[in-house]
């Protein structure tokens, strides 16, 4: 059983509205992980929401069939998933548990339904959100920059600034 205090432990949810939040928790499963369990794959449709209580997850992207690359590190406290809010948005990686995880999961046909009765608290969660895309978005983009710069035959145009 989810709680109310499981939920604050959310960064996103910190100071949500108790009702907002005891309905998220009607509806919230409480799951345990073992490492390498495999949450979702990259390329395919992902219905849930995940808020991690404990552990560590990965989401990694194929960068050939032998060689991934990971995106992200999800610690306590982060949420992801948040895509399956989107109409046929496919997971942009593949999550992968690194130690034994606790997570809560929602549905996220049912969280949109949630966020649609709290209208004000929906705002809230959504310029979060928003904030979370543009984080991701800067760090992805200092990475791409960082390996370009350092790719051999675009050093030479870094070089002539």
């Amino acid at each position: 059983m989810v709680s109310i205090r499981d939920l604050r432990r959310i960064n996103i949810f910190r100071d949500a509205p108790d009702e907002v939040l005891e309905e998220i928790a009607k509806f919230c499963q409480l799951k345990l992980y073992s490492p390498k369990d495999v949450l979702f794959r990259e390329g395919e449709m992902v219905r849930e929401i995940y808020m991690l209580l404990h552990g560590k997850v990965l989401i990694e992207v194929a960068v050939s069939p032998t060689v991934s690359l990971a995106l992200d590190a999800m610690k306590a406290g982060y949420i992801f998933g948040v895509t399956s809010l989107l109409p046929e948005v496919p997971a942009p990686g593949t999550g992968i548990c690194v130690d034994v995880c606790e997570i809560m999961v929602i549905e996220a046909q049912k969280m949109k339904e949630i966020l649609e009765s709290f209208k004000e608290f929906a705002y809230i969660f959504m310029t979060r959100v928003a904030n979370i895309f543009r984080l991701h978005l800067e760090a992805r983009t200092k990475q791409f920059l960082k390996i370009i710069q350092y790719h051999p035959e675009l050093k030479e145009l870094f070089e002539l600034k």
